[in-house]
């Protein structure tokens, strides 16, 4: 479930989720690319992704069911581990937002 959105000045959408197994993700619409940051560290980039797909993979109660049915068929190519612990503080920050309102 998409927990928050923010649209940079060049139009690129950073996406953090509450799911088990997808935390964030990036989009370009302009080049088509989307960037998912996996729950053990790795990333992947995904290409020819259609604002549809990735309005769909948004909107999805689970993404990472969304992954394998709608994006998966897309060229894909790893982007090896990262460090997500600032990304996982992030979700925590944003839950604990979202039980306060």
């Amino acid at each position: 479930m998409l927990l928050e959105q923010f649209i940079d000045e060049e139009g690129k959408i950073s996406s953090f989720y509450d799911s088990s197994n997808v935390l964030a993700s990036k989009y370009d619409p302009k080049l088509k690319k989307l960037v998912v940051i996996f729950g053990k560290g790795n990333h992947y980039l995904y290409e020819n992704v259609t604002q549809h797909s990735f309005d769909a993979f948004q909107k999805a109660n689970s993404q990472g069911n969304a992954i394998h049915a709608m994006i998966k068929e897309h060229h894909t190519t790893s982007l090896g581990p990262i460090d997500i612990t600032n990304i996982k503080e992030d979700i925590s920050n944003f839950k604990n937002k979202k039980k306060t309102k």
